[in-house]
């Protein structure tokens, strides 16, 4: 007697552990390592495998398990089929956690635009409340990142002893125009 019959005998006469032992020590070690192989895991496995004996185990007791089938092939394509559908939900999933993250990411990039654009119009709002000489100063130090030196040659300072008693004087300009327009700082910090 073949080992199939065996186990279809031992499934029909109620030995159902005589043949899950053979399942779990033949068949289950080929399941477990085509869907290892498919991004699966052990403990995929191991469900897909259960799922697919109790199906097999039905059709037996059912009478609807051809005999000239290969009981190991029988399971193992279940369980692969199986697979193939839980893989297709997943993909579907992760590109719908995807499309969301990547809507939430767009979301948040264009919210830090609008905050960074309100931050912007209010810094402008301030700088406007100076005099011309020091928004020209003030442009070339934090925007354009000139050196002193560069800045005595731009805008006709004597030297940059001269250029950075302006700079104090056009920043202690700024701190009071930042004091009297304290709606426009708060703006800024958050």
């Amino acid at each position: 007697m073949t080992k199939q019959k065996e186990i279809l005998q031992c499934i029909l006469a109620g030995n159902d552990d005589r043949a899950l032992t053979y399942l779990y020590n033949e068949t289950l070690p080929k399941v477990r390592s085509h869907i290892l192989k498919n991004s699966g895991s052990k403990e995929e496995a191991d469900d897909l495998f259960q799922d697919a004996v109790i199906i097999f185990f039905q059709r037996v007791k059912e009478g609807l398990f051809n005999e000239n089938h290969d009981v190991d092939g029988f399971i193992y394509t279940i369980c692969k089929n199986l697979w193939i559908n839980i893989s297709k939900r997943k993909k579907v999933n992760q590109k719908y956690v995807n499309h969301s993250l990547n809507t939430h990411k767009h979301d948040d990039n264009q919210l830090d635009q609008v905050i960074n654009k309100e931050k912007e119009n209010a810094m402008h709002q301030l700088f406007n409340l100076l005099d011309e000489r020091c928004r020209q100063l003030m442009k070339s130090i934090i925007y354009d990142r000139k050196s002193m030196t560069e800045i005595c040659e731009e805008l006709g300072y004597k030297n940059e002893q001269v250029a950075k008693a302006s700079k104090y004087r056009c920043n202690q300009s700024l701190i009071k125009i930042a004091q009297e327009n304290i709606e426009l700082i708060n703006s800024i910090r958050h």
